[in-house]
């Protein structure tokens, strides 16, 4: 992921579906690759994301996930359009 973003590739680019590189990993349980995307910065989109993010990987009991997202701005007092957290 460091090889790729130091020559320039766009971590922010949406596919055909919508998705960035960091809704991909996070998908797929690839902590280590969510905590690599998200130290390059973290923008209020990314914060919208997350906040979806950590749901599901709360969800899926994927701890790894849910403590980088925690660290880049995921909330546990969040609540969804429910009121449910």
């Amino acid at each position: 992921i460091e090889l790729l973003i130091a020559n320039g590739a766009e971590i922010r680019q949406e596919n055909f579906s919508g998705h960035i590189p960091l809704d991909i990993a996070c998908a797929h349980g690839r902590a280590k690759v969510a905590k690599a995307l998200l130290s390059h910065g973290v923008t209020e989109k990314d914060l919208e994301r997350i906040k979806y993010l950590f749901f599901d990987a709360c969800q899926g009991g994927d701890r790894k996930l849910v403590e980088v997202l925690l660290a880049h701005g995921a909330s546990v007092a969040h609540v969804d359009e429910d009121g449910q957290n």
